[in-house]
């Protein structure tokens, strides 16, 4: 999935969320790799809260998928 930069962030933890329920991860087991609670991933993912670069990062590592941002600041999730 490839997300442009202006795209909103509730728009791409959608596309996170899909790819985390269709891997059977919970929302406990991605806050863990994160380092948060549980009620602030849900806030992240709701699009309620934005993630840092590094929760995002640590978010996609829960969930099984990359995460790069290219040169001009497109952000590829696969």
């Amino acid at each position: 999935m490839v997300c442009p930069m202006d795209t909103p962030v509730t728009e791409m933890m959608e596309q996170i969320r899909q790819v985390r329920r269709a891997r059977r991860k919970t929302q406990a087991h991605v806050a863990k790799h994160m380092d948060v609670s549980r009620q602030q991933y849900t806030a992240i993912e709701m699009g309620r809260s934005a993630p840092s670069v590094e929760q995002l990062r640590a978010m996609c590592r829960g969930v099984g998928v990359t995460v790069t941002i290219d040169p001009t600041g497109r952000i590829e999730v696969k």
